[in-house]
């Protein structure tokens, strides 16, 4: 994790942007919605930097801090 940031309504990670990074991303991304329904996931890729932002219902950030560890 390049960088961490409050949003709105849960976090935005930054990551750099290889193919391998991106690979784990979207492989968490996936299983993520399995369990966790009521999470948005959005990932984009700008210059060498991968962004997910992560957001929900109210406690959605204290949950990814708990989940994560970040």
């Amino acid at each position: 994790v390049r960088a961490k940031e409050d949003v709105a309504d849960g976090l935005k990670f930054t990551f750099e942007s290889s193919d391998d990074v991106l690979d784990k991303l979207l492989d968490f991304i996936k299983s993520e919605r399995l369990c966790c329904d009521f999470l948005s996931f959005q990932l984009s890729v700008v210059d060498d930097n991968a962004v997910m932002e992560i957001t929900g219902p109210k406690g959605t950030k204290e949950f990814l801090e708990h989940e994560v560890g970040f």
